[in-house]
């Protein structure tokens, strides 16, 4: 698998082999499974049946802009993690997903949303030191509450 890449497994698999650096292990694979590739070695060797995922890949640059950009520092390095749930990454490669079977009806707009919100997400949840943790916070002003003014049923 290309380093520094995110994919998602759409589809469980109840046995399946991999190695990290050349280390195999042999494990159940979950629907919606995460992997964090960072600039190690990722190898499949074995899936007893055909694979459904995604496979996101952001430009390392890419996030060390986003860091510098918001005064994070300019060392980024994502951890290299396999086979591991994560609700949000799941949701984005799902969406990506649907996407891409439309053809990009929703247009660029939609991919880079998706594209700064998973930049966020990683570097708020996945690089090696994380000492700029709660920059990525909204100030206190930036997000207005919705207030609901009423809510009418039928009758």
């Amino acid at each position: 698998m290309p380093k520094h890449a995110i994919s998602v497994a759409f589809l469980p698999h109840d046995r399946v082999t991999w190695s990290v650096d050349g280390t195999m292990q042999t494990t159940a694979l979950p629907a919606g499974s995460a992997f964090l590739y960072g600039d190690r070695k990722f190898v499949w060797h074995y899936r007893e049946k055909a694979s459904e995922y995604i496979t996101i890949y952001l430009e390392p640059k890419y996030l060390q802009q986003i860091a510098i950009e918001h005064d994070l520092g300019t060392e980024i390095k994502l951890v290299h993690r396999v086979i591991f749930p994560d609700p949000t990454i799941t949701q984005i490669a799902h969406l990506l997903k649907g996407e891409l079977l439309n053809h990009g009806l929703a247009g660029t707009l939609f991919a880079e949303s998706l594209k700064n919100l998973l930049a966020v997400h990683l570097l708020r949840h996945y690089c090696e030191s994380q000492p700029w943790q709660k920059k990525l916070l909204f100030p206190s002003n930036s997000l207005n509450p919705i207030k609901p003014e009423g809510v009418r049923g039928r009758g």
